[in-house]
C-alpha cells in the first residue's frame, strides 16, 4: 500500500503516562517522533472540565461525519 500523504497542518496529540521499568514504551527509537511536555497531575475539577470539552468536541465531530456521509451518499 505504501505511504499516504496527509495535509501539512495535520497534528496528533498523544497523552500517556511516563515510561517505567514495567512499561518502557518511550524508547530512543520512538522519542524523536514527539515533542514531550511533562505536566503535573490534574486536579479532579480540571479533569471534569477536560472531559466536558472532549464530549462537546466528539459531538461536533460526529455531526460533521454524519453530514459528510449524507453528502457523499446523495452524490452517488
Amino acid at each position: 500500500m505504501g505511504l499516504i500523504r496527509v495535509h501539512e497542518s495535520f497534528r496528533i496529540i498523544a497523552v500517556a503516562y511516563p515510561p517505567s521499568i514495567e512499561n518502557p514504551w518511550l524508547t530512543a527509537e520512538v522519542l524523536p517522533m514527539f515533542h514531550v511536555h511533562h505536566l503535573e497531575p490534574l486536579q479532579v475539577h480540571e479533569r471534569v472540565r477536560g472531559c466536558s470539552h472532549v464530549a462537546r468536541l466528539r459531538s461536533c465531530v460526529d455531526s460533521c461525519i454524519s453530514l459528510s456521509l449524507s453528502l457523499s451518499l446523495s452524490l452517488s
